[in-house]
């Protein structure tokens, strides 16, 4: 293994902070450059930083110091950036995430940001600078500045209903046997969005003779994402177990979070997990569909649209089966059709008709959100309750009093409010600890603060009268990948959660 240190900073912000005798004022156009041809990078850096910000080399990467040039004195180290090459070796070796953070691939490396902090106590203000320094070189200001001698894509997982990575055998689809190795590398490879899987990435194996597993291993092997054998084979036909399939996820959250602690593998009923046994079809695509927040386990399939002969109705992973393979069809039961009728001016994206009479619209208001109600098809609106003082993204009714939304604001990620009384008043549904560990990854994060930090949105999907999906996504706790956690919101949890 090779190491090498790169990096790009752009400044695209504004900032001041103090320092010493320094006076920070940071602009768009305020930037010197560092070049190091030996390393094979080129750094764009705040011209305030320019005195201030200490540059050390060392064989595979440079140090970033804070070290204030009035006093001369070492103030602290801010972080690292280091280059692995092969990009292979920071999965494969399993660097530690919490240390090491993915800022952007390159075409034979991969550019980590090392966190490592320390310093002496240099007073007050030095102390001031030291962290204003960092609050502006951080991890994602480097994601979007960073550009690599020879950059490539960071393969990113596709989040889109429907899309179909599973592919049958003529009618059949063999829900109950085992999933071999070449199977699930073609499945992660299919689900990736990244713009360089046009070009061919050979495989290292000597027995990868199947064209779309040849691709796909290649491709996932120049990652670190799969692994063959010391004997140089992959043994595509080979079964995978479910401990080896859960390897194969760690990528993913890059070894801070395991599939079992967020919620996508679970065990057996006898409180077993069974790591050694063979992982089935049914069970991979459940796994991954709860990855991707597509669980269709709650959901009706319409009937007369399933197009595998060996795929019964009554199948534990039914729904979720024929959303892998992108034939999924929801019988809505219940849930009238939402087209057709009149909204109010102002109207956002939500809206919901609990009949072909009687529903709810959420309006612009401005500073939030007012919800208006219709009894006559749309005829008529008249604003209900007061105003919501968040965006809401989703509503949703499960009879005239019954109702949900979700949504956020500019200083809070996530909202989820319920009433029953039809609109007239909300209260927060996740002010409980109960209800907030259940909709929220609330055990991936080490505290309340860093937990709102990662959430990115919020969103609803009914899928019959009596049941909507609640989907939150957000970032791991290393940063590293945007990941969904669904739940499953019905009529009776709004009425459990009333007596609480």
């Amino acid at each position: 293994m090779k190491k090498l240190g790169i990096g790009l900073l752009c400044l695209s912000l504004m900032f001041t902070a103090i320092g010493g005798n320094a006076v920070y004022a940071i602009g768009a156009s305020a930037t010197y450059t560092y070049e190091n041809e030996n390393l094979g990078f080129s750094l764009t850096l705040p011209k305030a930083f320019e005195q201030d910000l200490g540059i050390e080399e060392y064989e595979y990467g440079v140090s970033f110091i804070y070290k204030p040039a009035d006093t001369g004195d070492w103030g602290g180290l801010l972080f690292s950036i280091e280059v692995i090459a092969p990009r292979s070796c920071y999965l494969t070796q399993e660097y530690d995430p919490e240390q090491y953070e993915i800022i952007a691939m390159g075409k034979d490396c991969v550019y980590l940001r090392k966190n490592v902090v320390g310093g002496v106590d240099s007073g007050e203000e030095e102390r001031a600078a030291y962290i204003a320094m960092g609050n502006v070189l951080t991890l994602d200001y480097l994601k979007e500045n960073l550009e690599p001698k020879n950059p490539d894509a960071l393969p990113q997982p596709n989040y889109n209903a429907h899309f179909s990575y599973l592919t049958g055998d003529g009618d059949e689809i063999r829900p109950d046997e085992s999933l071999t190795r070449g199977e699930a590398a073609v499945m992660l490879y299919t689900l990736l969005v990244a713009d360089n899987k046009a070009e061919h990435y050979a495989p290292s194996y000597s027995d990868t003779d199947d064209a779309a597993c040849a691709d796909a291993v290649g491709y996932l092997e120049s990652y670190g994402i799969v692994t063959g054998y010391p004997d140089d084979t992959f043994r595509p036909d080979a079964p995978l177990t479910r401990a080896e399939f859960a390897v194969l996820l760690h990528w993913a959250v890059s070894y801070v979070n395991s599939a079992w602690g967020m919620g996508w593998m679970t065990g057996y009923p006898d409180g077993t997990f069974r790591p050694d046994d063979d992982i089935t079809c049914a069970e991979a695509v459940t796994i991954i569909n709860r990855l991707l927040g597509r669980d269709e386990s709650s959901t009706t399939a319409k009937e007369g649209t399933n197009p595998f002969s060996d795929l019964s109705a009554g199948h534990w992973a039914y729904a979720n089966i024929l959303e892998a393979a992108g034939e999924l069809v929801y019988d809505r039961y219940g849930i009238p059709d939402q087209s057709g009728h009149s909204l109010p001016a102002n109207v956002t994206d939500a809206y919901y008709f609990v009949s072909e009479t009687e529903g709810w619209a959420v309006c612009d208001a401005g500073a939030g959100n007012e919800i208006y109600q219709t009894t006559d098809g749309g005829k008529t609106w008249e604003s209900i309750g007061d105003s919501l003082e968040f965006d809401i993204s989703a509503i949703f009714f499960f009879d005239s009093q019954n109702g949900v939304v979700v949504g956020s604001s500019e200083s809070f990620p996530y909202f989820m409010s319920v009433t029953r009384d039809g609109g007239l008043t909300w209260s927060n549904y996740l002010s409980s600890k109960t209800e907030k560990q259940r909709c929220l990854p609330v055990s991936n994060f080490p505290t309340e603060a860093s937990l709102n930090d990662s959430v990115r949105a919020i969103s609803m999907r009914p899928i019959n009268k009596d049941t909507a999906y609640i989907s939150v996504t957000y970032i791991s706790y290393s940063g590293q990948l945007e990941a969904q956690k669904q739940t499953v919101f019905s009529r009776s949890d709004l009425e459990i959660a009333a007596k609480n």
